[in-house]
């Protein structure tokens, strides 16, 4: 497997070259020598993006199935409907790193997705030393809530965001702003400020780096930049993946009504509309499926009371691992990779030490050839 970090460009490199989601940036910074993994594309002449931010839809009459085998009320195809716009959107196309330069006095260190699809963080450090300076990371998909939306609102470039301060409690260091995109979800910016007092950003208040910030790269928040524009390399299949979808053949296989349960739009699991005798609220439902990045499998690495072995799924390679939940449950979780071969995300150069992150698809129910058969649906997507 072939890994380099990500440097500036000015032309898109092909998918197969393993680089992270990097920006496009003028020719002045593509002569730069320093390794930075990710630049931004001018925020005065945006590209033209190819659809527009999700918006709320009507619900469909209870009872229906939107995927095949399983049943979901109003509410829920609401959800998988709202989820997959919310899939379409690029939030690592959302970042800028010479805006956060610009604010923070620091360099771009890394810009990554995160194990969570939906996320994409951006790093700013001062010259060696990688582990201060100020992450900003944007959420695609964040749920409103009642605790969100009752906080007191600001405009950042035309748009209204939600402060809520400091989330972590320590004042200063840490803050969350919340721009709805309809009534259910939104996208965030988190800013967490290491205290490196005297190294630029460092010895800001976070919630003042947020919104300037904001002030800068809000113009590409207003019609979200979509993973089909292309503004990122490499492109992620696995983004594409509808997790629901992957589930009906899983659902037919149940012999049983089951309805859809999404805690993100990555995610998917399927429940019984009724319990049987004998049943166990198995962690997680029947089955599920998760799409995201991780580090390369270890088959070899388990839990005190876990069985783990390598497998594979329709020719990808993976770890099967076999444990007991909580609640008493059996559970076999695999989980498969996805092109390793040619498309491996790894972060800056002085971070190497955590590894490549690489896209994976994870199945988790109570049968091994249950979690196989969502895992192949999944890949049939792809």
């Amino acid at each position: 497997m072939t890994t380099t970090h990500r440097t500036p460009r000015t032309r898109r490199r092909p998918a197969t070259t393993a680089l992270l989601a990097s920006l496009a940036v003028g020719a002045a910074l593509a002569a730069c020598t320093t390794t930075v993994t990710g630049n931004p594309r001018p925020v005065a002449a945006p590209p033209a993006a190819s659809g527009q931010p999700p918006t709320g839809t009507p619900g469909t009459s209870g009872g229906a199935q939107p995927v095949p085998g399983i049943t979901a009320n109003d509410a829920q195809a609401q959800t998988m409907r709202r989820n997959a716009e919310l899939r379409r959107i690029d939030p690592c196309a959302l970042h800028d790193t010479a805006a956060a330069a610009k604010v923070t006095g620091l360099r771009a260190s890394s810009l990554m997705p995160t194990p969570h699809l939906g996320d994409c963080s951006l790093s700013m450090t001062p010259p060696g030393d990688p582990t201060a300076g100020v992450a900003l990371n944007i959420s695609v998909g964040s749920i409103l809530t009642p605790a969100v939306t009752t906080k007191p609102s600001r405009e950042h470039a035309g748009l209204v965001f939600h402060e809520l301060g400091d989330p972590s409690g320590a004042p200063g260091r840490s803050c969350l702003l919340v721009h709805p995109l309809d009534e259910r979800t939104g996208i965030d910016l988190s800013v967490h400020n290491h205290d490196t007092p005297g190294k630029g950003g460092g010895g800001r208040p976070a919630c003042e780096i947020a919104a300037a910030y904001l002030d800068a790269v809000g113009a590409l928040w207003r019609t979200p930049a979509l993973r089909a524009d292309a503004i990122t390399t490499p492109a992620l299949p696995a983004a594409a993946v509808d997790p629901c979808a992957a589930l009906s053949r899983a659902a037919a296989a149940l012999g049983r009504a089951v309805f859809p349960m999404m805690t993100d739009p990555f995610s998917c699991s399927l429940n019984p509309t009724q319990r049987a005798p004998g049943d166990k609220t198995a962690i997680g439902g029947l089955v599920a499926l998760t799409v995201g990045l991780d580090s390369l499998l270890d088959p070899k690495s388990a839990l005190p009371g876990d069985t783990v072995s390598p497998t594979t799924v329709a020719g990808r390679e993976g770890r099967r691992r076999q444990y007991t939940d909580l609640t008493g449950a059996t559970r076999c979780e695999i989980t498969v990779q996805l092109d390793t071969d040619t498309v491996a995300l790894v972060e800056d150069v002085e971070l190497a030490a955590l590894g490549p992150k690489v896209q994976t698809l994870t199945a988790t129910s109570g049968d091994c050839d249950l979690s196989t058969t969502a895992l192949t649906s999944a890949l049939d997507q792809l």
